[in-house]
């Protein structure tokens, strides 16, 4: 990881696969409402929503912050949280607390770094962390989307 707190290991064939992406056409919808594939931890659940991240196995206190304005301490913890592995655990909770809080990290994370899938650069656009960020949001869809304003 660099001082940036940007996420290295992204190849040119990563970038450029990102890159084309954009000109592919987006999905209109699911057949069926997804279902998770499993949920996380409760008691981590309940550590998130009162500001202790535990992630990548590295543990930083930080109430009332976003998790974007936290320094990583390690590279791991970054992955871990662009990968949205918290997702789990407060999909695991499922109160309305835990709800918004998803919600308001998740649309979050896309108004800050969602310009970053133009170009296959910046923290959370390596293929691998693309994916479980994307499963994570497919899985826990509904939960991210119920009682936001314009989820029609």
């Amino acid at each position: 990881m660099t001082d940036s707190g940007r996420i290295t290991g992204i190849g040119a064939f990563d970038r450029l696969a990102a890159c084309l992406s954009r000109f592919a056409r987006p999905a209109r919808g699911f057949a069926l409402p997804p279902e998770p594939r499993g949920l996380g931890s409760f008691a981590r659940g309940r550590q998130l929503s009162g500001g202790t991240f535990l992630l990548g196995g590295a543990l930083v206190a930080a109430p009332g912050r976003a998790p974007w304005d936290i320094a990583p301490p390690t590279q791991a913890f970054a992955e871990a949280l662009h990968a949205f592995s918290w997702l789990d655990d407060l999909a695991a909770v499922a109160d309305l607390p835990a709800q918004v809080r998803a919600q308001d990290w998740t649309f979050d994370w896309i108004g800050r770094y969602a310009t970053g899938a133009r170009t296959g650069t910046g923290p959370g656009w390596r293929p691998d962390l693309t994916g479980a960020r994307l499963m994570r949001m497919i899985h826990h869809g509904p939960f991210l989307l119920e009682n936001r304003p314009g989820a029609d």
